[in-house]
């Protein structure tokens, strides 16, 4: 006569927290008298079922059907049944416990950070930067902040270390005292670009932590926007041209007096060369039917002084002198900035 199943076990009753759906919790098997029987099992409604759809069944294996969290839930009950091949059944509740797991600390940032150009800007931070669900507060963590250049300072503060490099600023301290670090007003962190640099950078915000197997860690990056500055134009001291003869007018064209001067701008492709003092002989200007005298008084306009891309002076020297002479001198103009240094601009003349 065939008896029905009197018990069930289950090998292995607990389960890491955030396994994969489907890992295996254990193997289901079966008391009964009867030799031989064969016995197939699924989950049933009835006392201690609450949590039958948080798992599968397969064959004779108890596998997770969805994820599963120690800090949210850390214990589930199953009812199982188990039927012979007659059709005779028991049914019995399991208690399932999810085992906590070390989980990485976790990290959220603005998405864009705006600065300027040649210019500490602060970082400002917001809401929670870094979380713990594993809850250690005394936890000593390192958060890492990476640019590809620039410079990235801070000044330490209570509970927080500040270490690193200039492009890998590191911070060390419990996670409350990184959020209160982080999020400070006013910004404890800035962020000076490389010099003239308008294109924009990714920082890269890291927090790490080490267990005893290793480093567990989380990233998050942000879009730092650089606005622009203007720059003035730069131009060196001093520029000599050649090929001048005695008594006769030297032309220059702004091609030839930019590159003499070694004139530059970041901003702007070709600024403006401002005529300031004449030294010997007189300047000329061409307007384009006549060369008109340029005028250095301060009330003369700063179109008459200037030298644009294809324009053209001439230097009028006096009447028998040769050699290097200190004809006029010049500053660079970019609509809104002079260059900071005057340059003197010699030419030289040959004796005839």
């Amino acid at each position: 006569v065939n008896r029905a199943p009197t018990d069930i076990t289950l090998s292995v009753n607990t389960v890491p927290e955030n396994s994969p759906l489907g890992t295996a919790v254990g193997t289901l098997s079966t008391t009964d008298v009867d030799a031989g029987d064969t016995f197939t099992y699924r989950l049933v409604p009835g006392p201690g079922s609450s949590d039958n759809a948080a798992f599968r069944i397969v064959g004779n294996v108890l596998t997770t059907a969805t994820p599963l969290n120690f800090e949210a839930k850390s214990s589930y009950s199953i009812r199982v049944r188990v039927t012979d091949a007659n059709g005779l059944f028991t049914k019995k509740s399991f208690t399932i416990a999810v085992t906590n797991v070390n989980e990485a600390p976790t990290v959220v940032v603005p998405e864009v950070f705006t600065v300027v150009e040649d210019t500490p800007t602060r970082l400002v931070f917001t809401g929670t930067p870094f979380a713990d669900v594993d809850l250690n507060a005394a936890k000593v963590m390192t958060v890492t902040l990476r640019v590809a250049d620039g410079v990235i300072a801070a000044t330490p503060a209570a509970g927080v270390t500040v270490a690193g490099t200039a492009v890998a600023r590191t911070f060390s301290g419990t996670v409350a005292a990184l959020n209160a670090f982080f999020t400070a007003s006013p910004a404890r962190i800035t962020y000076t670009p490389v010099a003239d640099g308008t294109a924009p950078r990714t920082l890269t915000t890291t927090i790490s932590e080490s267990t005893r197997t290793g480093t567990l860690s989380s990233s998050a990056t942000s879009t730092i926007t650089i606005t622009p500055v203007n720059d003035a134009p730069t131009i060196k001291p001093a520029a000599l041209l050649g090929g001048g003869k005695v008594g006769t007018p030297y032309v220059i064209t702004y091609a030839a007096l930019k590159a003499a001067l070694n004139l530059a701008d970041v901003d702007t492709a070709s600024p403006s060369i401002v005529i300031q003092t004449v030294g010997l002989g007189a300047v000329q200007k061409w307007n384009g039917t006549a060369w008109v005298t340029v005028p250095t008084a301060a009330t003369a306009t700063l179109a008459q002084r200037s030298l644009s891309v294809g324009e053209k002076i001439r230097w009028v020297p006096p009447a028998y002198l040769f050699g290097n002479l200190p004809a006029f001198k010049v500053r660079a103009h970019d609509g809104l900035l002079k260059s900071t240094v005057t340059a003197q601009v010699s030419i030289h003349l040959a004796p005839a």
